[in-house]
């Protein structure tokens, strides 16, 4: 029972901080998963995931996962529940690595902890469109505790057991093609390889993994061919584009607080968040400078402590050309996890006693902003679950076509409804749905103060914005330089005015002649339809 005493301290802890957020509404792009993953009659038709491609992606371990949750009920519960019990399952994988990688009790414990209740991993447990990643992951970090287990032989048994894993892991999430990388890496330490031939040796033990990939690969290229158009946005390899989205993704790893108020303060005033970051910086190498001195230098020799970096970059790879959502952090994440753990056993116990309080504080830390989230994830229910009350009141979902302005985007970090997933809502919920112009979307918080005027065809909105009340054109275009006009499906939207932090404050739309009755929008409380707004 104490041999498993530290994990399971590590799973209590999880539960407790990431319980508020399982609640019973869906969300966002959630309904994109539900609507094509919900409707098998039986186990037979289920199956066809493994041979029928849904549009640019080939995950049928994710949509079996989805469509055995639909099962037990009509809830996110079972879905948010499932994806909590994945992290866990994740968390307990990379003990056992930890473990079998000879990292002390010690550094194992607080290196797991670190990725367990690391703040990053909110959304991918909250938000269905997470288990992405999880099976994922549990399928990856499945694989790399086989192969930490290995010896100088592999028994057929054990390449039989690894393939299994490694496949799902593929089937999952095409991030897994930077799995046999891994696999090298662990081999490569574990079996201490010093020499050209050894290698060779482990290229070559690996190499069945390898052309898998390289199969997989090839498939998945000419299968994007056929759908340029859904994949363009995944595919832009600028180097400025790369660069940015890197250091976006490390900040979100390194930066244990409020990301929404780090980049307001980074676009409100960016010489303070320079200094505020050079002054980070200068404390840390401080704090090191004051624990390990002059060994230092010989700290930083260690295998473990690159590694880290190394995964965390190599990880990302094949999601670099796309945006930079921080659901895609779950399994780099890991990297910090081998940096701490490296860190940990290179430093002596006097030392220790400096270092350890030092990491408490951070999972403290970790663990108060992870319970934020999650009850930022709860109240978000709320808010999801009277929107969706007053469409049915009003029966929008019986128009044919609508125009709707301000679209819950999100409630404070929480999504609500993007892109098209209001229509996918409405199909999900009530069977049918509109053709929904999404006209523009306000992200929301409990001070939800957003006044509307209306005069003629026009319609006025202004509001305060700030870290979490803010107006978007679209889900990526939430700040602007200038104030400026454009039309979407007839409609004149007009932006009349910018705050300091580039978001829009005041805007107006002009609704099409004869459209009017059609129109609906969201004043911060309440869907209005334009005429019952008319003296």
């Amino acid at each position: 029972m104490s041999k498993f005493a530290p994990f399971i301290s590590i799973v209590l802890a999880v539960v407790a901080v990431f319980y508020a957020g399982i609640t019973p509404s869906f969300s966002s792009d959630d309904y994109v998963h539900l609507l094509n993953n919900t409707h098998f009659k039986n186990t037979l038709d289920a199956l066809s995931v493994f041979t029928e491609p849904y549009g640019r992606e080939y995950r049928p371990m994710v949509r079996i996962s989805l469509w055995l949750n639909h099962l037990m009920g009509s809830t996110a519960i079972p879905f948010k529940a499932t994806n909590l019990v994945l992290h866990l399952l994740t968390t307990f994988l990379i003990y056992r690595i930890l473990n079998k990688l000879k990292f002390s009790p010690l550094a194992a414990t607080l290196a797991t902890a670190t990725f367990a209740l690391h703040p990053i991993h909110v959304t991918s447990i909250h938000f269905i469109l997470g288990r992405t990643d999880l099976v994922a992951a549990v399928f990856y970090f499945g694989t790399l505790a086989l192969v930490a287990e290995w010896k100088s032989t592999v028994s057929i048994r054990e390449y039989i057991s690894v393939s299994l894993t490694f496949i799902a892991a593929l089937a999952s999430k095409e991030m897994s093609v930077t799995l046999c990388l891994m696999m090298l890496l662990i081999v490569f330490y574990n079996q201490q390889i010093k020499n050209t031939r050894s290698l060779i040796s482990a290229f070559i033990k690996l190499s069945p993994f390898f052309a898998i990939t390289f199969v997989y690969a090839m498939v998945r290229i000419l299968m994007w061919n056929k759908l340029a158009s859904d994949v363009t946005v995944y595919i832009n390899y600028s180097a400025s584009h790369v660069v940015s989205n890197y250091l976006t993704w490390f900040f979100a790893l390194l930066y244990p607080f409020d990301l929404y108020r780090a980049q307001d303060l980074m676009i409100e005033s960016p010489f303070v968040a320079f200094l505020v970051v050079v002054f980070c910086v200068l404390i840390i190498i401080c704090g090191l400078l004051i624990i390990y001195g002059r060994t230092l230098f010989s700290i930083c020799k260690s295998f473990w402590l690159w590694a880290g970096l190394i995964w965390i970059c190599v990880t990302l790879l094949p999601i670099c050309g796309g945006n930079p959502h921080r659901w895609y952090l779950y399994i780099p994440s890991f990297g910090i996890s081998l940096f701490l753990a490296a860190a940990v056993d290179a430093t002596d116990q006097h030392k220790q006693k400096i270092l350890i309080p030092i990491i408490g504080l951070l999972l403290a830390i970790y663990s108060i902003e992870v319970f934020r989230l999650s009850t930022i994830w709860n109240k978000q229910s709320v808010v999801a679950t009277e929107l969706l009350k007053q469409i049915e009141v009003k029966k929008i979902y019986m128009k044919e076509r609508i125009y709707f302005a301000n679209i819950p985007f999100g409630y404070e970090s929480a999504y609500l409804f993007t892109i098209s997933s209001l229509q996918e809502a409405m199909q999900y919920n009530f069977g049918q749905s509109p053709v929904v112009v999404a006209v523009s979307y306000v992200n929301l918080s409990d001070d939800r103060k957003i006044s509307s005027s209306i005069e003629s065809r026009n319609i006025n909105f202004k509001i305060d914005p700030n870290h979490y009340n803010f107006f978007l054109l679209s889900a990526t275009e939430r700040r602007f330089d200038n104030p400026e006009v454009r039309e979407k499906e007839k409609v004149l939207i007009k932006i009349n005015a910018i705050a300091k932090n580039k978001k829009i404050s005041d805007y107006t739309v002009t609704i099409p002649e004869g459209e009017q009755s059609n129109f609906y929008y969201f004043d911060g409380n309440k869907i209005n339809s334009f005429p019952s707004t008319l003296p």
